[in-house]
């Protein structure tokens, strides 16, 4: 089998249809397999993917979670990462490309661009896309995930400071790496650490165009989630992946969580909770030393001295408009 397509879902009544019919309409010069793993839905998601199953019986497999099970892992861990790891299992392919229930490709050709790109360069690990970001609720219009001067060609450094892998743009080889480790149970965001675990072993080719939709709704668990706890969720990932590959990383995955302590103090501090702000800076600080840059400095000093803070600006508001007066009349 050259390409296993993992399709995991959970109450995706209103999109799955979608997704799988996606899936099925790729032109290939190869064969490939749908394999989805049906996460115990409260909705028809079952019995929608279930009827897929029994009309396309050579090109889908799907693996039902038990209901009293799922709602376990829902209670104990990250929601429906006990599916993901058994659908992960069962892909036989060569490749394995993913394929989120509430996404869908939109390109016909995208798996043949994808798999031809890897055929012919065996030091790339990874090949993505961009994909157009689709709010459902319509609070925004269309946009492109990812922005124009995205790196085409990028390493596991890059990808620790930015998660630019969609998780539905996604095909890589299988067998990476030995097996996913026991901590992948239990982090979050399991798809970034997954992406960094592949590209461990080699580069990540980027396509600029866009090939599928990424749908942004309330029952996304990352859209769903408040910036704070992203980022506590990122950080922890990054810690484990950092242990995972032997610390083999540590100065940029250093490099990276100070840039989301900083990032979690701003928002903190805007939000007006200074006890976390200051909690976040703290750990910034002890990350980043005594190499304090121009944005984080002027953050401390908004928290910690205000008064001086808007002194200061307002000294280079005098300033600035004098010189620019002076630089005229010299002129």
């Amino acid at each position: 089998m050259k390409v296993s397509v993992l399709i995991i879902t959970y109450n995706h009544e209103a999109y799955i249809t979608e997704a799988i019919e996606s899936a099925l309409a790729q032109d290939t010069n190869f064969d490939y397999e749908i394999i989805i793993g049906e996460d115990a839905s409260t909705d028809r998601t079952r019995e929608i993917v279930l009827d897929f199953q029994k009309r396309y019986p050579d090109e889908i497999k799907v693996l039902l979670s038990d209901p009293a099970k799922s709602a376990r892992d829902r209670e104990s861990g990250p929601a429906g990462k006990t599916n993901f790891v058994r659908g992960f299992q069962a892909c036989t392919g060569q490749y394995i490309a993913l394929l989120d229930g509430d996404d869908h490709w939109t390109d016909i050709h995208k798996l043949q661009k994808q798999v031809d790109f890897l055929d012919r360069n065996q030091e790339f690990a990874i090949a993505c896309h961009n994909v157009k970001m689709f709010y459902q609720d319509g609070s925004n219009g269309p946009a492109n995930l990812f922005p124009p001067d995205q790196k085409e060609i990028a390493t596991i450094e890059d990808l620790i400071f930015s998660n630019f892998i969609s998780t539905s743009s996604v095909v890589f080889r299988r067998g990476l790496f030995a097996k996913l480790p026991d901590w992948f149970n239990t982090v979050d965001i399991g798809d970034w650490a997954l992406h960094l675990m592949n590209a461990d072993q080699g580069k990540i080719r980027y396509f600029p165009e866009t090939l599928a939709v990424y749908r942004v709704h309330h029952g996304g668990l990352w859209s769903g989630a408040t910036p704070v706890v992203r980022g506590r969720q990122v950080i922890t990932m990054l810690d484990q992946v950092d242990s995972h590959l032997g610390f083999r990383y540590k100065k940029t995955i250093k490099k990276a969580k100070a840039a989301w302590y900083f990032r979690l103090a701003e928002t903190s501090h805007l939000s007006g909770d200074r006890i976390k702000a200051r909690e976040f800076m703290r750990k910034y600080l002890s990350l980043n030393g005594a190499r304090l840059k121009k944005a984080p400095l002027s953050l401390l000093l908004r928290m910690e001295m205000p008064a001086l803070y808007r002194n200061l600006i307002s000294l280079r508001n005098f300033i600035r408009p004098s010189t620019a007066n002076k630089h005229s009349e010299v002129n």
